[in-house]
């Protein structure tokens, strides 16, 4: 009778373990990187160049559009650039030209990108396909595939959005 408690209990271990590591869902691998650095110091003595990249990392971004912000205490030298379609693998680098607007403001100093763009969806359903180590649970794959499909099949109407924010150290 131990041996089959045991054993009883050694399957609940075994099977909750396993169970514990499967996820729940998966999700679309990131067809976009973002990167802001500044070219030179931040004193903010002299205007400072924010160097804006934005990447493609899975299919071709279509009707690419970098919108900026910046904290109340800054001006920018552009709000908006429109990019057109960005291939798989390519970069486009943005320069743009900040300056202290006041001094009186104690908020944080910073830049937001938002880049708004239709996601290439033949691609990446093609790239969660093929990538069997990121994605071994074949039930979420097929779950994740099918929303691309879904997707995909509305003409990919709605366009995706993705920020990145980059704080000054005076």
């Amino acid at each position: 009778m131990k041996k089959v408690i045991w054993l009883v209990c050694c399957f609940i271990i075994i099977s909750v373990s396993a169970f514990a590591t499967m996820p729940a869902r998966y999700f679309a691998p990131k067809e976009i990187k973002l990167k802001i650095e500044t070219k030179g110091a931040e004193s903010f003595k002299t205007d400072v160049i924010v160097l804006v990249s934005v990447k493609a990392v899975v299919g071709t971004l279509k009707d690419l559009e970098l919108f900026f912000n910046y904290s109340p205490n800054l001006k920018g030298s552009n709000s908006g650039v429109k990019i057109g379609d960005l291939a798989e693998g390519s970069t486009k680098v943005v320069e743009l030209t900040v300056r202290k607007a006041s001094n009186k403001t104690k908020s944080a100093t910073w830049v937001q990108i938002r880049a708004s763009y239709f996601p290439d969806y033949a691609a990446i359903i093609e790239a969660v396909k093929a990538d069997i180590k990121n994605y071994p649970n074949s039930s979420a794959r097929n779950t994740l595939l099918s929303g691309l499909a879904k997707h995909q099949s509305e003409g990919g109407s709605q366009k995706k959005n993705e920020g990145l924010t980059y704080n000054f150290t005076e």
